[in-house]
C-alpha cells in the first residue's frame, strides 16, 4: 500500500466562457511544454497528459539532484557522490477550475512550483497568466461527512467545543451540558483509539453523541468501507491509503477529488 497526500487549488475561470475548450487548450499546451532540461539533470515538465469528460489528468516530473556519502576504496574516508532522485506527482484539473494535486515530499517542492509550471505552459500562446489560488481550508461540514461515512473512527480532534449548532438535533441534555462545561475550560479536545480490533470512537457515546455533533472537527481519521483508511484536516489536506496498482491509485484519487469538489460546489450554491 502507498499513501496519497492530496491538496487543492482553484483557477479563476470568470473570464473563460467555454470550460471544456479551456481544458482542451490547457492539455495541448501542457503537451507542448513537455519536459524541459537536460537528460542528465534538472529535467522538469509534464507527461502522460489525458483529456477526460470533465477533467484532465497529467503527471509533473522533476529531477532532484542530490548526493550521498560512501566509503572510499581504501576504507579510510567518506566521499560525496551524485545520487539520482526524482519527484513524480499526479495533477488533475476539473472543468470547474479546481486543481487536485499530490503533495511533494518535505522541502522538495511547493504549490507555487506547480502553479508556475502550469502557467509556463499556458503562456505559450496566451498573454494573460491563469489566476490560481491554493485552497488552504476545508468547510467543517466536509469533515463531518467523512466522519459519518466511516465505518471506524480512530482519531478525532475538535475545536469550538460545545459551541456548534448540531444538524439536526442537540444531544441528550446531560451529554450536552457535559460537553459545554468542558468547552468553558478548554477550546479543543482530542480522542484516539489504541488501534486495537473493535475500538471505534463512533461507538463511544460521549464522542459520537456529544463532542462530535456540537463541536468543530479539526482532524478526522478512520477507515471506510473496503478497508480504505483516510485522514482529513480542516487545513485543506487529505491523506489516504491507496493500492500500489497505478490504475486503482488513480481511481482513488479521482474519487476523493470529486467528493471534495462536490462539497465546494454545494457550499458555493448556498452563498
Amino acid at each position: 500500500m502507498a499513501f496519497l497526500h492530496l491538496k487543492f487549488a482553484k483557477i479563476n475561470l470568470e473570464k473563460i466562457e467555454n470550460k471544456k475548450e479551456f481544458l482542451k487548450k490547457l492539455s495541448d499546451n501542457l503537451k507542448r511544454q513537455g519536459m524541459r532540461g537536460s537528460y542528465a539533470e534538472n529535467r522538469k515538465g509534464f507527461y502522460n497528459v489525458e483529456v477526460f469528460n470533465t477533467f484532465i489528468s497529467f503527471y509533473y516530473y522533476k529531477d532532484l539532484p542530490s548526493k550521498v556519502d560512501i566509503l572510499n576504496r581504501s576504507n579510510t574516508d567518506l566521499e560525496e557522490v551524485p545520487f539520482p532522485d526524482r519527484e513524480l506527482k499526479r495533477i488533475l484539473v476539473f472543468e470547474e477550475g479546481y486543481i487536485v494535486y499530490e503533495t511533494f515530499r518535505l522541502h522538495k517542492g511547493s504549490f507555487k512550483e506547480i502553479r508556475d509550471r502550469i502557467n509556463q505552459a499556458w503562456s505559450l500562446d496566451n498573454k494573460e497568466q491563469l489566476d490560481v489560488e491554493e485552497i488552504k481550508e476545508f468547510d467543517y461540514h466536509l469533515l463531518k461527512e467523512f466522519y459519518k461515512r466511516a465505518e471506524r473512527i480512530s482519531h478525532l480532534k475538535v475545536i469550538e467545543t460545545g459551541k456548534i449548532k448540531p444538524n439536526p438535533h442537540y444531544p441528550a441534555r446531560y451529554i450536552k451540558e457535559l460537553v459545554e462545561d468542558y468547552g468553558k475550560f478548554g477550546n479543543s479536545v482530542e480522542f484516539k483509539t489504541r488501534n486495537k480490533k473493535g475500538e471505534n470512537l463512533k461507538k463511544t457515546e460521549i464522542v459520537d453523541k456529544g463532542f462530535f455533533p456540537i463541536s468543530l472537527p479539526l482532524f478526522v481519521a478512520g477507515k471506510e468501507k473496503g478497508d480504505i483508511h483516510f485522514s482529513i484536516h480542516l487545513s485543506g489536506k487529505i491523506t489516504s491509503y491507496a493500492p500500489d496498482d497505478t490504475e486503482k491509485k488513480e481511481q482513488r484519487m479521482e474519487e476523493l477529488a470529486r467528493r471534495v469538489i462536490s462539497s465546494f460546489e454545494r457550499n458555493k450554491a448556498k452563498k
